[in-house]
C-alpha cells in the first residue's frame, strides 16, 4: 500500500483532537479518500482563517454541525474530541440541548442518550448541574425572559415586531419561539448568547433548509458583533461536514446580509 501523504498540520489537528481514530475512512481500507478529507478538513479548510476562531469554539461548531446533518457517528468522535481540548461536559450537553427547538425531539433524544454513555464512560457524574436561570420557570416568566434575551441578539423591540409579525390566529407560534426557544434554552447557563448563536448558525447551515431562519440568526450575530470574516470562518469549518451545496448557500446569505 502506497504511504499516504497527509501534511504535518493535518497530522497534528488529528492527533490532538482525537483519543482513538475510528473514522469512517481508515488508512487500511480507504487511503486516498482518507487523504483527500484529512487534508482538505484538517488543513486546507482551517489555513484561510487562522486565528478568526478560536479551537474551542472550531470544535463545539463541528459538534453542532454533526447533529445538524444527523450524522450520529461523527457526533461520537467530535464529543471525544471537544473533551480532548478542554471544552467542559455542561457546554457539550447545552450545545445538544440547544439543538432540541431546531431538529426536533425525534433527532435529538438518540444523541442524548449517546452523549450521556460516553459522559458515563469517561467518568463523568450524571446528572451534570441545573443550568436553568429563570426564576419561577412558569410559562409567563419564560415569556419575558425570551423577549428579553430575543431584543439583547436581535436589538430592542425585536421581540414585540416578531409577536405583530404573526396572524392573530398564529400568535402561538410567536409564543412557542419565544417562551419556549429562547426562555427555555437560550437563558440557560454553560453557554453565552455569542457561542449560543454561532452555534445556531452551525445547525441551520447543516440543515441547508431554512435559508429565512438562517439569515435571520446570521443577522442576530451581526448585531452581537461578530464578523463577516467570523461567519466566513463558521462556515468554512463545517464546509466537509456539511458539503458544498449546503456552504455555498449559507455563505451567500453571509454575503447578503453583511454586503
Amino acid at each position: 500500500m502506497r504511504e499516504i501523504n497527509i501534511t504535518k498540520r493535518a497530522h497534528k489537528e488529528i492527533k490532538r483532537l482525537f483519543s482513538q481514530r475510528t473514522l469512517i475512512n481508515t488508512l487500511r481500507t480507504d487511503p486516498e479518500i482518507t487523504e483527500i478529507i484529512d487534508n482538505f478538513t484538517y488543513d486546507e479548510t482551517l489555513a484561510e482563517y487562522d486565528g478568526i476562531m478560536s479551537e474551542r469554539t472550531r470544535v463545539m461548531c463541528i459538534l453542532a454541525s454533526t447533529i445538524g446533518c444527523n450524522s450520529i457517528n461523527e457526533f461520537r468522535q467530535y464529543v471525544d474530541a471537544c473533551l480532548n481540548v478542554g471544552i467542559k461536559p455542561r457546554e457539550i450537553r447545552e450545545i445538544l440541548y440547544q439543538a432540541y427547538p431546531y431538529l426536533g425531539v425525534s433527532q435529538v433524544v438518540e444523541y442524548n442518550l449517546l452523549l450521556n454513555d460516553i459522559f458515563e464512560n469517561n467518568f463523568i457524574h450524571l446528572p451534570l448541574d441545573d443550568q436553568r436561570t429563570v426564576e419561577g420557570g412558569d410559562d409567563e416568566d419564560y415569556m419575558q425572559a425570551g423577549m428579553r434575551i430575543y431584543d439583547q441578539a436581535n436589538g430592542d423591540g425585536a421581540a414585540q415586531r416578531l409577536i405583530d409579525s404573526f396572524p392573530d390566529t398564529q400568535k402561538n407560534f410567536a409564543h412557542y419561539i419565544l417562551a419556549h426557544c429562547y426562555g427555555q434554552f437560550y437563558t440557560r447557563n454553560g453557554i453565552d448568547l455569542r457561542h449560543r448563536e454561532f452555534i445556531t448558525i452551525a445547525f441551520l447551515a447543516s440543515m441547508g433548509y431554512s435559508t429565512s431562519l438562517l439569515r435571520q440568526h446570521v443577522l442576530a450575530n451581526k448585531h452581537l458583533k461578530a464578523s463577516k470574516q467570523e461567519m466566513e470562518s463558521i462556515v468554512a469549518t463545517i464546509l466537509p461536514w456539511i458539503g458544498m451545496p449546503k456552504a455555498i448557500t449559507a455563505l451567500g446569505v453571509v454575503n447578503e446580509v453583511y454586503g
